[in-house]
């Protein structure tokens, strides 16, 4: 490589640890992500994590009993998503008692509102493909398939 040109994987670090903002952002997305893998079945079914604002989680579930059995875990449960992020995103939760949508134990993930097309995935697959840090593949295919459905949400596609 020549010494004046600079790996395409050191700029998108350099410019996430320069951009706080930004790496906040896209930690709380996985925050939320993480819910599921942090609770037990039961819990996971009967959840949703609903945002993360000003540090605080908000988690809604179908069974006020529920609510403060996690409320009891709340010390627990913030370790575990911090731990796993490798960063404080989050120093408390709250939990709220609703209806919230069934899910069904088999499905996991969660439907994306949009779907983006296969040019749109083969030119995210091209954008990522010279990172060679696997980790930092994904982290910023997640961020350009999220751009593509935001992207897409506002032109009525």
């Amino acid at each position: 490589m020549n010494p004046n040109e600079t790996a395409v994987g050191d700029i998108i670090r350099s410019y996430l640890r320069k951009n706080r903002k930004l790496q906040y952002g896209i930690r709380t997305c996985e925050a939320l992500a993480l819910w599921e893998k942090t609770v037990d079945e039961y819990t996971g079914l009967h959840t949703q994590p609903l945002h993360i604002k000003d540090r605080i989680m908000y988690v809604k579930t179908d069974s006020a009993p529920l609510a403060n059995e996690l409320a009891l875990r709340e010390r627990e449960l913030v370790q575990s998503i911090n731990k796993e992020l490798d960063m404080c995103i989050i120093d408390r939760m709250v939990f709220k008692s609703g209806r919230i949508q069934r899910k069904e134990p088999e499905k996991k993930i969660r439907v994306p509102r949009r779907k983006i097309t296969v040019g749109e995935a083969k030119k995210i697959d091209e954008a990522v493909e010279c990172l060679r840090e696997d980790d930092l593949r994904d982290a910023f295919r997640r961020f350009l398939v999220c751009l593509a459905r935001r992207r897409g949400k506002g032109n009525g596609k």
